[in-house]
């Protein structure tokens, strides 16, 4: 079987969406699927981040998957010029699906999704979208003037997919209900972790920790991730000071883009979080797990919005892979029943009078019984978020799409 997945987001940067891609295709991979993927990308991204977009088409070939990138003209955001973009991709993606002649398209999000529902040849193939989240919701943030766009496009692109892939049940909750006539297969596949990578590994955490004079016994907060707004990083800094007040030889490790270092620094010192308390690292996403190794508990905190309700974040996956217990707000659904039910974590209330009291006792208890907490949360995610799990599932959706549009 030969799929062709469909990208035409910013995959110059280490991100949550690139993240997906990369391990989404390398499964696909090693379950015997044969993969070309057409990547998307304005000039502007190709330009500055052409050293991300040569390491990410280098990972990609590495593990036996075809690269097309394409470069698109900036469309300024007016409808004419939108068309004609719209256009110019068409042309695109019917030619390469011409050349490698592929029996399903894998879109990634929904703008990808509605290209190849709305301009696929004649002979249409089957497509699947892969739903990262909702999309409108977070338009409302980042270009506000676009949510009719927004809202178009999400339409148009699950009614136009013979399945959609859901990162959370709370997404595919979301999609089914706004857009009720559409009967695509459903699927839900987390933003899950390779397990072979991302693993707890005691060398390392003996190692950094000496290098950073931490004690075995002093607890080490960490956050993984870039510096949106949702991130919150502000909010972070802010709980992480007041706990030094109760547990002075915390420390906090934030493992950011290079980028958003500065950025980083200034909110830890506009929060009153002395620079011996802090450390800021910038790392290749492959030695991530040997940076979370030597933390001992992982902030995941988001405000109640729908677009974090529905959300499934990749860094939530990668904590516990390497045995960090997850501090996290209430607001990411799929997050917060996982803390409830397997209580790998803590749900950080900041409506409850006590919430800084509580997560006081839960860290002292992280720290006093360190070697179960590590073994509870790689199981957890072995054997809930390990792409182990989802790999042979997306084959079975793609035999079952196409052996339906053989009949």
């Amino acid at each position: 079987m030969r799929v062709l997945v469909l990208t035409d987001s910013d995959i110059t940067s280490d991100n949550g969406y690139r993240v997906r891609v990369l391990s989404e295709v390398a499964e696909l991979v090693k379950n015997g699927v044969q993969v070309v993927l057409l990547c998307f990308l304005y000039v502007h991204q190709l330009i500055l981040g052409a050293k991300g977009a040569v390491a990410f088409v280098r990972q990609l070939r590495t593990i036996g998957c075809e690269v097309c990138l394409v470069a698109v003209f900036p469309n300024f955001k007016k409808h004419s010029l939108l068309e004609l973009t719209t256009a110019y991709k068409a042309y695109w993606l019917i030619r390469i699906l011409s050349k490698y002649r592929a029996d399903l398209i894998h879109s990634h999000g929904n703008t990808a999704a509605y290209l190849a529902a709305m301009k696929s040849p004649s002979h249409r193939l089957p497509t699947v979208l892969d739903m990262h989240g909702a999309s409108p919701e977070e338009t409302k943030f980042s270009s506000p003037d676009m949510i009719e766009r927004a809202e178009r496009i999400e339409a148009g692109a699950l009614n136009g997919s013979d399945a959609v892939i859901s990162v959370s049940d709370s997404l595919r909750r979301y999609w089914q209900n706004k857009h009720s006539g559409a009967r695509p297969k459903s699927l839900i596949v987390p933003c899950a972790v390779d397990t072979s990578l991302f693993a707890f590994n005691q060398a390392h955490r003996d190692e950094l920790r000496s290098k950073w004079r931490i004690g075995s016994g002093d607890p080490l907060f960490v956050y993984s991730g870039a510096d949106q707004g949702y991130q919150q990083i502000d909010r972070i800094a802010h709980v992480f000071g007041r706990v030094l007040v109760y547990l002075p030889l915390s420390r906090i490790l934030f493992l950011v883009p290079s980028r958003n270092r500065v950025s980083v620094e200034r909110t830890l010192q506009k929060s009153g979080v002395p620079s011996s308390s802090y450390l800021i690292k910038s790392v290749h996403h492959n030695q991530v797990p040997a940076f979370l190794s030597a933390a001992d508990l992982g902030f995941l905190l988001r405000q109640d919005l729908k677009l974090n309700h529905v959300a499934s974040p990749t860094k939530f996956a990668e904590y516990l892979a390497c045995g960090v217990p997850v501090i996290a707000s209430p607001y990411v659904d799929s997050v917060r029943d996982a803390i409830t039910s397997a209580c790998i974590g803590h749900l950080f209330k900041e409506d409850n009078p006590n919430c800084l009291k509580e997560l006081v006792h839960f860290t002292m208890d992280v720290m006093a019984h360190r070697d179960e907490w590590i073994k509870k949360c790689e199981t957890y995610a072995m054997l809930n978020l390990s792409w182990d799990k989802f790999g042979p599932a997306l084959v079975g959706l793609y035999s079952s799409l196409t052996v339906k549009s053989s009949n």
